[in-house]
């Protein structure tokens, strides 16, 4: 048994995890040593006496750990170039140099097939939409199109001409691999910064920012690339393992070192500092750069896969949700009329999101939560896994599920327009099925997410029976303890089945008079004529006046002069009704036209007479101020005097002068009174 097995073994499981992957005894010996030393000093320690530890030695311990940890990784740096020297060396002697030859081929034609699907799709690109959308767009199907083409070329060709199993075929496979790996990260890039092309960018960022950090960024992660798919190869053809974790400490410190200078060109020539990205760009620089110096002294990647998964998954999310918010700001429009396709990119945009929020989150868990698989068993921690796993793919689908069918009812359903003062619109009435639709949403809502939820816990292992008999219960409970809430709900669900008044309708209930704009699961909103707006629960609704259902019948009255003749007045109107029935405007309003009804009373200077017709819900006060107007003008026309607010005294004949006198003397102060041809004074009440 070697050196190093025998360390491992005697290695507790929890450190001998990684003693496979790591060379030498480098780690495993320094653990182990430092155990062996821990539990001496307790054998030797008398019995019956508390155990006390300094501090002192604790961290003399500890530094003794990490030297012997270090010691190997740094004496092995100046043997890094002639280590990968004889290694490659050991490489090209290991097979036939024809299959570099097809390797690089293989490699050129790779690099050549993008400019040639460039070519070759040039018509239908300068065929599309000169709207930044559609380019968008387009650019992103090219670029994924070009990639997939280029991945499947690389795996026909790999396995036509690189299918040895020796040390050089797999020098071909790593190329090809690095060319692969290297215009993945570069196409996500490519999709953001868009180099040359202003208008397609994803983000907000001159053309200078981009000409400055692209050089950097492009070698930072050309070498990342070429690093982590070389150095397996290295340490196959014979590399010691603290020279490849020294080399991948180096390489890692130069990669972050050019990332962070791409980091500051790329801020430095902002039209705007902003102190909060660039220390956020630092900061995920910096943690990346943790992570793999970790992974690599520790030979345990999980730190390291887990930051490198998020910002992958954070990336990739940002150019979908980009995307998406790009298509909205081109179709900017009024959200409560706005179409199907951007009302769904906006809900992709919240799935999007919210998916990339569990998947985070469940990654951040899993790496915390690692060393449970020491405790629970391999077997069984892949299974929570799964169940961890498939509970957020059922809370996402349910999401998704009642996000999407919520869009899609509001943009075929709801089609009210809301009165904007100073335009020219109509709250018009809306549709049964329109007043029910928000009650319709609430239910699919909590249905969907619901049945998500019991799922995600079902696969969790929590027996549902109990809870669903414990929420029982608790709603009980519940509905006791808030009885308005649920007498407002239940009152809501008999307005809704009696079909009491819609969205669009003008009620009042009580002293409460409005449009009803609109209604949730517990109130309805109504907007008075003057522009309140009144949140009415229908537990306090009460009776319900409804004035917009069927047809409305106004009636208003007008008092003419005594000597008017009621005959011409109605065959006046009725003409003045005709009129407006024969105006394109206002006749489809009209149910019965304008007429007049009689005489309703008789006064001192005037007769009441009272005017009627009958229209559709909408435009009454509309209609009847038309029909004033068009009554004062006519009336006007044709002799047809209203009653004044005047007091008329009629005096005896030849009697006159009395009567002047008489009005003179009451009125002594305020001037002569005017005189009429028969003898009688006029005096004005105002």
């Amino acid at each position: 048994m070697s050196e190093r097995s025998q360390i491992c073994a005697r290695t507790p499981p929890n450190i001998r995890r990684h003693c496979p992957a790591m060379s030498g005894t480098a780690a495993c010996a320094a653990a182990s040593g430092w155990l062996n030393a821990a539990r001496a000093d307790v054998d030797a320690y008398p019995s019956g006496m508390p155990m006390q530890r300094s501090l002192v030695s604790y961290l003399a311990q500890g530094l003794t750990a990490i030297r012997d940890l270090f010691w190997p990784i740094l004496a092995a740096v100046p043997r890094i170039p002639g280590e990968a020297r004889d290694a490659a060396a050991r490489i090209l002697t290991t097979g036939h140099p024809a299959v570099l030859w097809r390797a690089a081929f293989i490699v050129a034609l790779l690099l050549l097939l993008p400019h040639a699907m460039r070519l070759a799709t040039s018509r239908p690109r300068a065929r599309m939409s000169a709207s930044r959308p559609t380019r968008l767009l387009s650019a992103f199907a090219f670029d994924v199109g070009d990639l997939v083409l280029m991945m499947l070329a690389a795996a026909i060709l790999a396995e036509l001409a690189l299918g040895d199993d020796t040390l050089m075929a797999r020098l071909g496979i790593a190329l090809v691999d690095i060319v692969l790996r290297f215009r993945i990260v570069m196409t996500a890039v490519r999709m953001l910064l868009r180099p040359g092309e202003p208008p397609l960018r994803l983000i907000s960022a001159s053309n200078a920012q981009v000409r400055r950090a692209m050089p950097f960024l492009t070698a930072s992660l050309l070498l990342a690339v070429s690093f982590v798919t070389g150095i397996p190869l290295l340490l196959e053809a014979g590399m010691s393992w603290p020279a490849g974790q020294a080399s991948g400490v180096t390489v890692g410190t130069i990669v972050a070192t050019l990332m962070w200078t791409a980091a500051r060109r790329f801020h430095a020539e902002a039209p705007m500092r902003l102190p909060g990205r660039e220390i956020g760009f630092g900061a995920a620089i910096g943690i990346a750069w943790i992570a793999w110096v970790y992974g690599v002294l520790s030979l345990d990647f999980p730190f390291y896969f887990a930051a490198i998964s998020i910002g992958g998954i954070l990336v990739g999310a940002l150019i979908v949700v980009r995307l998406l918010l790009a298509y909205c700001d081109a179709h900017e429009c009024d959200r409560a009329s706005a179409p199907l396709p951007w009302r769904l990119a906006r809900a992709l945009v919240a799935i999007v999101r919210l998916a990339v929020a569990l998947v985070v989150v469940l990654i951040v868990a899993r790496f915390l939560a690692m060393d449970f698989s020491a405790w629970l068993g391999e077997q069984r921690w892949n299974e929570i896994n799964e169940s961890i796993a498939r509970a957020a793919a059922a809370i996402i689908v349910a999401y998704a599920l009642s996000a999407l069918i919520s869009t899609w009812i509001r943009a075929k359903f709801v089609t009210v327009t809301r009165y904007v003062p100073g335009e020219e619109n109509e709250f018009q009435p809306g549709s049964r099925l329109l007043t029910v639709i928000p009650l319709l949403q609430w239910g699919i809502t909590f249905l969907v997410l619901g049945t998500g939820i019991l799922v995600a816990l079902g696969e969790l292992g929590v027996n549902i029976a109990p809870l669903l008999a414990g929420a029982g219960i608790f709603g009980l409970a519940l509905s006791f303890g808030a009885q308005s809430l649920v007498r407002d709900i239940i009152s809501g669900l008999f307005y809704m089945a009696d079909d009491a008044f819609r969205i669009g309708e003008y009620i009042q209930a009580g002293q409460l008079k409005g449009t009803v704009e609109s209604i949730s699961l517990r109130s309805v909103r109504l907007r008075h004529q003057h522009g309140q707006v009144h949140t009415v629960p229908f537990g306090q609704l009460g009776s319900v006046t409804n004035s917009s259902r069927d047809w409305l019948m106004v009636k208003f009255n007008l008092r003419l002069a005594r000597d008017v003749d009621p005959e011409v007045v109605r065959k006046t109107v009725k003409k003045i009704g005709e009129e407006l029935l024969a105006d394109p405007e206002f006749a489809p309003e009209f149910l019965e036209p304008l007429k007049m009804q009689g005489v309703v009373d008789i006064q001192e200077a005037a007769l009441v007479v009272r005017f009627k017709f009958t229209v559709r819900p909408g435009k009454p006060t509309v209609i009847q101020r038309e029909a004033l107007k068009r009554i004062v003008k006519v009336f006007g026309e044709r002799g047809i005097a209203f009653a004044s607010h005047s007091v008329v005294v009629h005096g005896a004949t030849g009697h006159a002068d009395a009567a002047a006198g008489a009005v003179a003397a009451t009125t002594q102060g305020f001037g002569t009174m005017p005189r009429s041809e028969s003898g009688s004074t006029v005096v004005d009440r105002d």
